[in-house]
């Protein structure tokens, strides 16, 4: 069964086209290199004007999801 996997960070103030410039030249491409799926990315604005970033990634099971998390994170 496949999983997908949603995260959520908040962006600090006035940082938004800097984190969005560095998510785009340097953490998604990395991520796709390390095998992650990317299904969505957006930027919202809550009721506060606080930016948030969200992602969704798609695993094909858990214990794929835990060999890319290895492979990604602990290198």
């Amino acid at each position: 069964m496949a999983i997908v996997d949603l995260r959520e960070y908040k962006i600090k103030p006035n940082m938004k086209h800097a984190w969005l410039k560095w998510l785009k030249a340097e953490l998604l491409p990395y991520q796709v290199s390390q095998g992650m799926r990317i299904l969505q990315t957006y930027v919202y604005a809550d009721e506060n004007g606080n930016d948030w970033f969200v992602w969704l990634r798609e695993f094909d099971d858990e214990q794929t999801r835990q060999a890319l998390y290895e492979k990604t994170y602990n290198q």
